[in-house]
């Protein structure tokens, strides 16, 4: 049995040449002066960021300035514009509020609300109320974001977009219109295991594909030998191939879930690490009573379970149970199983830690 103490990670970028490839190309269509947008989706711990990283490495190697910002989780609070905010400052802080302000002459006004580093133009700035303050406000966004770009070729990531709030999501909407001739690549993240029906990025996606030609990219697990190489990078040894199975098998691919795994005994039958447990659970918890108790009838059942075999143990009316079946499904907790009749856990991990957290009656 292998044990690695404490929280680890692969100190080798590894695997992701198809996606960096569609990237790279996305980066390389900036040099003359064009626009592009690459959406990123993969479920929670595939690996975005990590990707996203090596990449910003390879642009500013290549000349590109990096600039990036987070939608960050809040609930159902909002905190309007966040990751332009947070793209804003991070070329505040590589080419100076001067500098960056420069491209706006005297219409700071909006902009200085959101950043108040920005050297004031002379006026006052009012909260960001009426349709007319936003169209200023997105126009003077844009032009700071343009400024820079001309400088030097951008490339502006916004992480995790799932969380983004309504201003953000209109924000960048204008926005892959109007700098479309601008050398400016929008690398924009998401969990597709959060985007629910009816999520407004889903619109955003459909809209900017079919206008702006928006390439949509989906990280996909780790491979075998993938699995392999990243934990032969983190023991600095090449594990039996007994443990990589086992990983692979726990683990469906994931680095998140594999470098947990790692930290921890996994043999058959030992209890998920608290961490990993917590991770999954917080997406179940976050459902109705209903569908948490859907959920651990059916991490009861297995992998997979038969509707007949729900509908009996559940204590529902049919319309109640595919109501909840339907939500557990958009929030991509089931899937529909091999037959027409049955379901299964997206991942067998997040079925092990629901039937972990179960009473023993």
């Amino acid at each position: 049995m292998i044990r690695v103490i404490g929280r680890v990670s692969s100190p080798r970028f590894i695997g992701r040449r198809d996606e960096l490839t569609v990237l790279e190309a996305a980066l390389a269509r900036t040099r003359p002066g064009c626009g592009s947008v690459v959406f990123v989706g993969g479920e929670a711990g595939i690996g975005k960021s990590r990707l996203i990283s090596e990449l910003g490495e390879r642009a500013e190697r290549g000349g590109l300035t990096v600039a990036v910002g987070e939608c960050p989780p809040l609930g159902e609070g909002e905190l309007p514009y966040a990751p332009i905010v947070g793209a804003l400052r991070s070329l505040v802080a590589q080419q100076g509020a001067p500098e960056l302000g420069a491209g706006l002459g005297l219409a700071r006004e909006e902009p200085g609300v959101l950043l108040p580093e920005l050297p004031s133009g002379g006026g006052v700035a009012s909260p960001l109320t009426g349709q007319g303050s936003q169209a200023r406000l997105f126009e003077q966004l844009l032009a700071l974001l343009a400024s820079a770009a001309r400088a030097r070729p951008l490339m502006l990531v916004v992480e995790d977009f799932q969380w983004a709030d309504r201003s953000t999501c209109d924000f960048f909407s204008f926005f892959v219109r109007a700098a479309r001739r601008e050398p400016i690549a929008l690398i924009i993240t998401y969990r597709s295991d959060e985007l629910r029906r009816g999520h407004p990025l889903r619109h955003c996606m459909l809209e900017l594909e079919r206008s702006v030609g928006a390439v949509r990219l989906d990280v996909k697990p780790f491979t075998r030998a993938e699995v392999r190489e990243q934990v032969t990078a983190i023991l600095d040894e090449s594990p039996a191939p007994a443990v990589v199975d086992r990983l692979l098998e726990r683990s469906e691919g994931n680095p998140f879930f594999t470098e947990e795994l790692l930290a921890s005994p996994y043999e058959p039958g030992e209890r998920l690490p608290d961490s990993l447990r917590d991770t999954l659970l917080a997406r179940v918890e976050s459902q109705s009573t209903v569908v948490r108790e859907v959920l651990r009838i059916a991490a009861v059942a297995g992998r997979s379970v038969d509707h007949a075999v729900l509908s009996a143990a559940a204590e529902l009316s049919e319309d109640d149970l595919n109501r909840a079946l339907r939500d557990a499904v958009e929030s991509y907790l089931l899937a529909h199983g091999s037959t027409r009749a049955g379901y299964s856990f997206r991942h067998a991990l997040l079925r092990e830690a629901i039937y972990s957290d179960l009473l023993p009656g």
